[in-house]
């Protein structure tokens, strides 16, 4: 059965950052208070279609999140997995990171924010199945210059990543995370005539519009 693992995290509080911080570019993260709602849905409409869901993790730690990533791993051993996350993203030396309650901008990004390269390399050498990874965050275009590096065949590579936009480009209230949702909730209700041998869903345009 595919599991999940639904994270958000917008629930940033104002910190005082000192002198010598901001001269670093140490500074904290603004709220994101659109993503709580968005991944409690996406979390429901993934039980909708029958992918094993628990209760979406909101707001973690660095230490929780990362030992959460390291429990889903074992407990999707075999199976396919996906990974949603909805918040920030920042990008330092190239490499991509979700940040989480405690992260912080500037220097000391990659000790206290998801790392989203070593993310991937975890679910290509680990116990899960395929591991589909949807980024709702700004530069999340960013996750796929890390797959490229790695130059993983199609039939070799165990993960994937949709992302909500390309590098350096933002995204905007959790758009993403209430698209994805929606289209899910679509293929429950049998709104979307999807056969399984289709690798993606087709567009259709609506009535009036020219698909280009």
């Amino acid at each position: 059965m595919t599991k999940s693992w639904v994270v958000g995290a917008g629930g940033f509080t104002p910190r005082i950052v000192s002198e010598d911080e901001a001269a670093r570019g140490e500074t904290g993260f603004e709220p994101l208070p659109s993503v709580a709602s968005a991944v409690e849905r996406v979390a429901r409409a993934l039980d909708g279609v029958g992918v094993r869901s628990a209760h979406p993790l909101l707001d973690p730690s660095f230490g929780k999140a990362t030992e959460a990533w390291a429990d889903v791993q074992d407990q999707a051993a075999g199976e396919p997995l996906i990974v949603h996350f909805s918040g920030h993203g920042d990008v330092l030396h190239g490499e991509l990171y979700l940040a989480v309650m405690d992260s912080t901008q500037g220097s000391t990004l990659r000790r206290t924010a998801l790392n989203v390269t070593t993310m991937l390399g975890d679910a290509e050498a680990g116990p899960a199945g395929p591991v589909l990874f949807l980024l709702d965050v700004c530069s999340a275009g960013t996750a796929l210059s890390a797959q490229e590096f790695r130059k993983i065949t199609d039939r070799e590579r165990k993960a994937w990543v949709i992302a909500a936009c390309g590098p350096g480009k933002t995204t905007f209230r959790a758009r993403f995370s209430h698209a994805t949702a929606q289209v899910l909730e679509r293929l429950a209700k049998g709104w979307l005539d999807v056969s399984p041998v289709l690798a993606h869903i087709p567009c259709r345009p609506g009535p009036g519009r020219r698909a280009g």
